[in-house]
């Protein structure tokens, strides 16, 4: 039996800035399990997070706004990039 593809959103913060370009270099692999759709952290009332099995925050910040946004904190995963991020 094959397995499901799981559904991954992957939130950057703006087109064009590193986290935008780091998404899209995802995208490009070629993996038979996963699939990857792309948002930015200003789209946040567009998303339907029911249709994705992880929401990829390619931020702590960005994190923390689709949790304020009333997404499940069960169903997001954060980049972390920086062990400054846990000084706050």
């Amino acid at each position: 039996m094959k397995n499901k593809k799981k559904n991954i959103l992957l939130v950057a913060d703006e087109p064009n800035w590193t986290y935008d370009h780091i998404s899209k270099d995802l995208m490009k692999l070629s993996l038979d399990n996963i699939k990857f759709d792309l948002t930015y952290r200003n789209q946040m009332n567009e998303i339907d997070a029911n249709n994705y099995d992880i929401i990829y925050a390619m931020s702590l910040s960005i994190a923390e706004i689709l949790i304020h946004h009333g997404i499940s904190a069960s169903k997001v995963a954060a980049r972390i990039s920086s062990e400054r991020q846990f000084e706050k």
